[in-house]
């Protein structure tokens, strides 16, 4: 059966893994911004921005 599989099935799966480890990477780094942030007096991250 594996022999039947679709090569549009395989590129599906490596895109969705793909998306899986951008998802990640994009949480870890919005975690730490929020504890960062979160650490700094608010009027200097504003100003900051």
């Amino acid at each position: 059966m594996l022999v039947l599989v679709d090569v549009e099935v395989v590129v599906e799966v490596v895109v969705v893994v793909e998306v899986v480890v951008v998802v990640v990477e994009v949480a870890e780094v919005i975690g730490s911004t929020v504890t960062s942030t979160v650490r700094l007096p608010g009027p200097a991250s504003s100003s900051e921005a």
